[in-house]
């Protein structure tokens, strides 16, 4: 009788072993479920900072192009400015010559009150 009742003991704490055994297996698989949805969580805002990032690296290369391409339509501006610039100078150059070469040319008059001829016609 007594080692029956040892016996049934015995299987007794078997059973409570292995209840414990399962429930700690079912939070350990509860557990696992949290882990990997929060992997889940991680990877899928990992994903979207690198679809940020890359948004973020194309505009910056387009407005870098975009300022690039100003920047040269700019510069083509500006020699064309200055080539139109130069060409007036030496246009005014060769128009001032001339007006001295052919105010050389006349006689002198020494009661020249500051206007001539062609500045009373332009009035």
């Amino acid at each position: 009788v007594r080692v029956r009742a040892t016996a049934a003991q015995h299987a007794e704490q078997m059973r409570g072993v292995e209840n414990e055994k399962k429930e700690l297996e079912e939070r350990l698989a509860s557990m696992q479920v949290l882990v990997d949805q929060s992997d889940m969580r991680v990877k899928e805002a990992e994903d979207k900072m690198k679809l940020r990032h890359e948004e973020f690296v194309r505009a910056s290369t387009q407005r870098e192009e975009q300022f690039q391409k100003r920047m040269g339509e700019l510069e083509e501006a500006g020699r064309r400015l200055t080539k139109n610039l130069n060409d007036l100078k030496a246009n005014v150059n060769v128009w001032l010559f001339d007006e001295i070469k052919l105010r050389g040319q006349q006689d002198c008059d020494l009661n020249f009150d500051g206007s001539d001829q062609m500045m009373e016609e332009h009035r």
